[in-house]
């Protein structure tokens, strides 16, 4: 049975190239759709491919997909923007200047089970936010519930949404819900915002 892979790009060039590409390479084994932010994720999806513009998007309108997610950038991505698409919940990267064979490789992973070390590249933005802010000055704590300073807590220490519901025994819902009453009381618009503003705080 074939896997159906949606695709989710801004640039509709990009899409009908990577979905030919990845048909041909896998001999129809894939099967890929292109869809908008209003129909990017159907039950019968095994992975979704996306910009991180539009995945982060989505994740804004609250539809997280539940099947695996296969971020494409390219080397001029912007860290703010990565960091919330890991926040949120991806499961592996494809450089797409990389050619084909690097995102079929990437997709054939992750229908095999092998995700990226997600974790790993989290770290390193929230340790480089780290070396960039100046920790000295503390902030208020904004009125935060001891559970929002717990899962910003979190944040700061570079976990995604995903495994912070499992740390917390909270569903994923929740905890997004949670993460959109952090930022308005600290105000901010994103995770890497949020980071920056936890860095300087006492969140004990």
């Amino acid at each position: 049975m074939a896997t159906l892979i949606t695709i989710l790009h801004e640039n509709s060039f990009v899409a009908d190239t990577l979905k030919w590409s990845v048909e041909f390479a896998s001999q129809k084994n894939i099967l890929c759709e292109i869809a908008s932010n209003k129909d990017a994720i159907t039950n019968s999806t095994n992975l979704l491919l996306a910009d991180v513009t539009s995945f982060n998007k989505l994740c804004e309108q609250d539809k997280q997909p539940s099947c695996p997610v296969l971020l494409l950038t390219t080397k001029r991505i912007d860290d703010g923007q990565l960091a919330e698409a890991l926040y949120n919940g991806i499961d592996a990267i494809a450089d797409i200047s990389n050619g084909p064979a690097h995102v079929l490789l990437k997709i054939k992973n992750l229908i095999e089970n092998k995700p990226d070390e997600i974790q790993v590249l989290l770290q390193k933005i929230v340790l480089s936010t780290r070396f960039k802010t100046n920790e000295q000055k503390l902030e208020p704590d904004y009125g935060l519930t001891p559970k929002e300073k717990e899962i910003l807590k979190l944040m700061r220490e570079a976990n995604h949404l995903k495994l912070i519901a499992q740390l917390t025994n909270t569903s994923y819902e929740t905890v997004r819900t949670h993460v959109k009453n952090i930022y308005k009381k600290i105000g901010v618009a994103s995770a890497s915002e949020a980071v920056i503003r936890a860095i300087k705080m006492d969140l004990s």
